[in-house]
């Protein structure tokens, strides 16, 4: 079947987009094959003349990156899980009990969503250095918690009020009790819905920069991000070892995403209507 002309400036337009969200990636990938006389020369280089893995040998055993892999997978895992638990408990609340001002709740706990990071940054600093957390784990899965459980609040119950009360209803006539009906009926039904919200807190949280850099000081507590920034210096920069380094932090999240894609849609999926 031909391309018609009336369907050939969406091909187009689909293959300008596809190039254009590639490009960055391409020149990531290729660029940490790069030997450094190559990173100099002018015009830059499309593709590598003399392919060389010395920048990957580089950061992964002289530079030891695999301390700031463990901290970022570390803080990612358990924000992600603490905040996709809490956040379908208080999501299946929001859907299932009405309360006295539950609607302005919901909507405060969406509204602090969306305040700009840099404006916690200075609060968040100083009250870790009061509470003697600061350069430790606890101190950034906390901060990234603040915007990761409003988000989770969000899609979940987003996920529960179009979930059909029947399941539940008919379980509470076969004497189930309500916490027998959420752990035994509605967790699993909901699971696709906890996988997406799961996926897009971790990949947020792998990524989150402002506050990891403000938070931390030492090796043991840096992240991934981090340290890659830290190959920028004012008396020079190590573009090979930074290129490196920003390929083998993308391909955790790319496999991540790769492996559970169609959750994606799912989550992409949730209605966002909530009475």
């Amino acid at each position: 079947m031909g391309i018609s002309k009336r369907t050939l400036p969406i091909y187009l337009s689909l293959m300008f987009a596809s190039i254009y969200t590639a490009f960055p990636l391409y020149w990531l990938f290729s660029s940490a094959l790069k030997s450094l006389p190559e990173y100099l020369q002018v015009p830059p280089l499309i593709f590598p003349l003399h392919p060389t893995l010395e920048n990957f040998a580089q950061v992964l055993f002289a530079e030891n990156l695999t301390i700031y892999f463990w901290n970022s997978a570390y803080i990612a895992s358990v924000s992600t899980i603490i905040s996709v638990m809490l956040g379908s408990l208080s999501g299946y609340g929001f859907s299932r009990f009405k309360f006295p001002l539950s609607n302005y709740l919901f909507l405060f706990i969406l509204v602090t969503r969306m305040i700009p990071f840099t404006s916690l940054v200075i609060p968040f600093f100083l009250l870790m250095r009061n509470y003697g957390l600061l350069d430790t784990h606890i101190a950034v899965i906390l901060a990234h918690l603040t915007f990761q459980l409003p988000y989770a609040v969000w899609m979940m119950a987003s996920f529960f009020q179009e979930m059909p009360q029947e399941y539940e209803e008919a379980a509470w006539l076969d004497g189930c009790s309500r916490i027998g009906v959420l752990f035994r009926i509605v967790i699993p039904i909901a699971s696709p819905a906890m996988i997406a919200t799961s996926i897009f807190c971790f990949i947020w949280s792998w990524n989150e920069f402002v506050f990891a850099v403000t938070l931390t000081q030492s090796t043991l507590s840096k992240t991934l991000p981090v340290r890659i920034y830290e190959w920028i210096t004012p008396y020079y920069s190590l573009w090979g070892p930074m290129f490196a380094s920003g390929v083998l932090a993308s391909l955790p999240v790319l496999l991540l995403s790769l492996a559970l894609q169609k959750y994606f849609a799912k989550g992409l999926l949730l209605g966002t209507r909530y009475r």
